[in-house]
């Protein structure tokens, strides 16, 4: 949060997809530049866990209602249930990415921020996009088969791409130990505010 509070104010809250109003709009107060709070770092931290989560169980939701006795009926409903949620929680984690970037660009440059930022975006991006194509086209059944193999498919591209964008070469030259990053740790709560200690027990 030193770092962030250091940098000049950004307009994070204009960041797309969702930010694309506010854009618009400079006028309003979100649209307007500002200094980030930890209050925003916990929320970011947040909808990148709800995304993790809703990926998850909307598919899963999905299957269940598909397999069990007596609900077989709902799949349609249950279909458009997994869609929505999972288009939900994929909107908000592309919003929370670009904001992430917006914040860190500039204080982590040398870092290669862009083509991290890339390489996440492309995980989170691709997979509904692609399995809404695969559907439209082949059909609910065929569909979400081909899309299990072109998940299978491009594996070994995604790896190589987040092995290009975090390369060991960026890791600290000597391994930190459990006592440094204990220290570490210990250190910062001292340093860190009130607030800054109640969010970090909350996230």
């Amino acid at each position: 949060m030193s770092i962030l509070s250091r940098q000049p104010p950004v307009a994070f809250w204009a960041s797309p997809p969702i930010g694309c109003f506010f854009a618009a709009c400079p006028s309003l107060p979100c649209g307007q530049p500002q200094v980030p709070s930890p209050r925003l770092v916990a929320l970011l931290r947040r909808a990148v866990v709800c995304y993790a989560v809703g990926a998850v169980v909307a598919p899963l939701l999905d299957l269940w209602m598909a397999g069990a006795p007596g609900l077989a009926a709902h799949r349609g409903a249950a279909e458009r249930l997994a869609r929505g949620v999972e288009s939900g929680v994929t909107l908000l984690a592309l919003y929370s990415l670009f904001i992430t970037y917006r914040l860190s660009r500039a204080p982590l440059q040398h870092y290669h921020t862009t083509l991290k930022f890339a390489a996440v975006k492309i995980l989170v991006f691709v997979t509904p996009v692609q399995r809404a194509l695969l559907v439209a086209t082949l059909g609910t059944r065929d569909g979400s088969w081909w899309q299990h193999v072109m998940a299978v498919l491009q594996s070994p591209l995604l790896a190589l791409l987040l092995f290009r964008a975090f390369p060991p070469s960026e890791l600290p030259s000597q391994a930190i130990s459990m006592h440094d990053t204990a220290s570490f740790a210990a250190s910062f709560r001292e340093e860190a505010s009130p607030e800054e200690q109640r969010l970090m027990q909350d996230v």
